[in-house]
């Protein structure tokens, strides 16, 4: 049983083998991180890499202070550089100490990780440490995928994280420290019931082991292979989503009608991806909403997110925006610029004689630039139109080229005598002879900053 953590981590690291860039280990001095500093210096005979330590003082215990010089003599003694820092007490005042605490353990992990440029940082999280996690996610309510916990190599902020003892017992940690002679500091606060992991090792999870079976923890360590092995599935699956991913000037948008057929819950773990890179986050409620509206086609939703972002659903396309251009007043269509809330509309006038196809909404949505060519004539740039004719005509023609309803108020129309000449996300102009001289009319549209 001793034998088991070194044998673990040593095939751990030989898969990782050549190790390039310093291992930064996470280290507390208590039981499972003294543990795995002694398996990696024994790996170290036969695997080279260098090793530094990072040490947090949470501040929380008396002893703590003590236990700094000791990590530093200790570090000293084994000759690794070791990385020290001391949350400040004012820090707990403002809310969760959990949280804060593993915050300001992660930011100055990072700091340090960039500093040496480490190849990973490595945790000490044990088979338990896994099951104490599961439960905790199982019982948050969140989606299946979560449920895989930790992994034995993941990534989080940039950082590459490394948990090789996630299939070892405490019990066999301990055995490991015994037979070495190592002692390891003994954390009161892991036990102290104000906090919540503390309750679940000494509270909740003594009981359902004793209602259940001591085999209770290891069911949840295979509810999250389980997890993970559909989580690896589903990325493979949503790859075909992530291909139909455009981005452009207005925004991004997502074609899932180039994907038929998608199962929602196929739809589901994608938005979640997407959105949560976007920045956005959802309920499950209108996860749920947005998921049966791109799979039933349904047209003109658009769900408001924090400042301008507008999450936008037509027809089987979801659309990503923020701080939409709105038209320019009303003007004469001549080459000319205006700047209008944000953006700046550049328009080209000049005679031509040949017609390419005019631009629609999706080439506007990508790139802020349309094409169209008009008789000779004046013409005026107008965000309304005034005959109730050319709007039932107009509106029908937006339908049948299905033109995203949150688009149409973006852009103007262009107008003679109270006539529509082009309409710009249909690509719909007046007809003229071909042997006509025409109007060549470039539109381009910019943002101006990121408000």
């Amino acid at each position: 049983m001793k034998d088991r953590p070194l044998q673990t981590v040593k095939a751990f690291l030989q898969r990782q083998a050549p190790i390039e860039g310093p291992m930064l280990l996470g280290y507390s001095g208590g039981y499972d991180s003294k543990a795995l500093l002694y398996i990696l210096l024994a790996c170290r005979e036969s695997i080279p890499f260098v090793l530094h330590i990072a040490h947090v003082d949470h501040g929380w215990r008396k002893e703590s202070k003590e236990e700094v010089l000791s990590i530093q003599e200790e570090a000293k003694h084994l000759s690794l550089p070791v990385h020290l820092h001391c949350i400040d007490s004012q820090r707990f005042a403002s809310g969760n100490a959990e949280l804060i605490a593993r915050e300001e353990r992660l930011a100055f992990f990072q700091k340090v990780y960039k500093q040496i440029g480490a190849r990973a940082l490595v945790l000490a999280h044990q088979k338990e440490d896994l099951s104490e996690t599961v439960l905790k996610r199982v019982l948050e309510g969140p989606s299946l995928l979560s449920l895989k916990g930790m992994e034995t190599i993941s990534t989080l902020d940039g950082m590459t994280l490394w948990r090789p003892l996630l299939s070892c017992r405490k019990k066999e940690l301990m055995c490991f420290l015994e037979s070495k002679h190592l002692p390891a500091f003994h954390d009161l606060t892991n036990e102290d019931p104000k906090y919540l992991r503390a309750r679940m090792r000494t509270q909740i999870f003594p009981f359902l082991e004793k209602s259940f079976g001591k085999s209770f923890g290891d069911n949840l360590v295979c509810l999250a292979e389980e997890a993970g092995s559909l989580d690896s599935y589903m990325a493979e699956r949503i790859q075909r989503i992530e291909r139909c991913v455009e981005r452009g000037v207005l925004g991004a948008l997502v074609d899932f009608t180039k994907v038929d057929p998608i199962h929602p819950f196929e739809c589901k773990c994608f938005l979640k991806k997407f959105l949560f890179k976007e920045g956005i986050s959802f309920s499950r409620e209108i996860l749920e909403r947005m998921t049966r509206a791109l799979i039933e086609r349904e047209g003109n939703i658009s769900i408001a997110y924090k400042g301008s972002t507008l999450c936008s659903l037509d027809r089987g396309i979801l659309f990503i925006t923020s701080h939409l251009p709105t038209p320019p007043s009303e003007q004469p269509l001549l080459t000319s610029t205006s700047v209008c809330n944000g953006w700046k509309w550049n328009f080209l006038v000049e005679e031509e004689s040949s017609e390419p196809q005019n631009a629609q909404w999706r080439a506007l949505f990508l790139t802020g630039k349309a094409v169209f060519y008009l008789p000779k004539g004046e013409f005026f740039l107008s965000s309304k139109l005034l005959e109730e004719k050319n709007k039932k005509n107009i509106l029908e023609v937006l339908q049948e080229k299905k033109v995203p309803a949150f688009m149409r108020r973006c852009f103007p129309f262009v107008i003679d005598n109270k006539t529509l000449a082009y309409e710009f996300l249909s690509g719909v102009s007046r007809k003229k002879d071909a042997a006509e001289d025409c109007l060549k009319v470039v539109v381009t549209i910019e943002r101006m900053n990121e408000l």
